[in-house]
């Protein structure tokens, strides 16, 4: 199992996890609205080391739509 993902993941959640903090700080109580988007910097970071750093990129996740008749039951 090649390491270059997990530790591109690694690296970028820190670098987004860093700003977002360092924004929070410098807003002062305003920081408070980034709270919420601090929350996706996990997978803000997963999307970006899929797609330039994970091989297969996200063809083995096996994402679709769905059957539309599936949408209109639920």
């Amino acid at each position: 199992m090649k390491k270059r993902p997990l530790i591109a993941y690694l690296a970028l959640l820190t670098l987004i996890s860093g700003g977002f903090i360092v924004g929070m700080t410098q807003m002062g109580k305003a920081g408070n609205y980034l709270a919420g988007v601090y929350m996706l910097g996990p997978a803000i970071a997963a999307i970006i080391t899929r797609l330039f750093f994970y091989e297969a990129r996200f063809r083995d996740a096996h994402l679709g739509f769905g059957r539309l008749k599936d949408y209109l039951r639920f």
